[in-house]
């Protein structure tokens, strides 16, 4: 794949993902956040899962086609499923946050995402190295179990679809993660989670939680 088919693919995605802003900003008003976090893990692991299927079949010549057309439409439907995530963070944290708060918040939140991006290159780069037929064994241990499940002994070529595989599990698992962890509104999670009235919120709950409390009863 040429650094013209790349850009090409990486435009689809990018495009896909600033209009898909108008179709899943509204589905998430009406689903929660919650819920829209949970479609953008399992969406994006999905697609990934798809990216690297359809690299494996063409690299071990088990299908014969044109990468670029069906990569952008794969990478598209990845976007699209990212989106409901930055969409949904904004969802969640509305009802977590005093106004006044949103501003810090919704930087630290604007901060990790562009640590995932620099992650997307920076853990893919060193995927695809570890991965390669005939790389030096990996340092560290997780490394190593990386490079064991991805390249057995009987394999002759680069597992260059590692790349795919990986981050589509680390969603799965963060996904698992969000259904344990997120609540759409700090009332839901008062009323489920203890038994005191909200009324009796301590120092030990943040005062945020308290504020969009009360703030909902009015």
């Amino acid at each position: 794949m040429s650094n013209e088919d790349f850009g090409l693919i990486f435009a689809v995605g990018t495009i896909t993902y600033a209009f898909s802003f108008l179709i899943n900003g509204p589905l998430v008003d009406k689903i929660g956040g919650k819920t829209g976090i949970l479609i953008a893990a399992l969406g994006a692991a999905a697609a990934n899962v798809a990216l690297g299927v359809i690299t494996w079949l063409v690299l071990t010549s088990r299908i014969h086609v044109r990468l670029l057309p069906i990569f952008s439409v794969t990478y598209a439907l990845n976007m699209y499923f990212q989106s409901y995530g930055a969409v949904s963070i904004i969802k969640v944290k509305a009802h977590w946050f005093h106004v006044r708060e949103r501003g810090v918040f919704g930087a630290i939140l604007g901060t990790l995402i562009s640590f995932g991006v620099y992650f997307a290159f920076d853990w893919g780069q060193a995927i695809i190295n570890i991965t390669k037929l005939n790389a030096p064994i990996p340092p560290s241990e997780v490394e190593r179990r990386v490079r064991t499940i991805f390249v057995p002994p009987s394999l002759t070529m680069d597992a260059t679809w590692a790349v795919f595989f990986v981050p589509a599990a680390i969603l799965s698992m963060w996904a698992l993660l969000d259904i344990w962890l997120i609540r759409d509104t700090p009332a839901f999670h008062i009323s489920t989670h203890t038994t005191l009235p909200p009324v009796t919120c301590t120092r030990n709950i943040a005062r945020s939680i308290c504020s969009s409390w009360f703030s909902s009863i009015r």
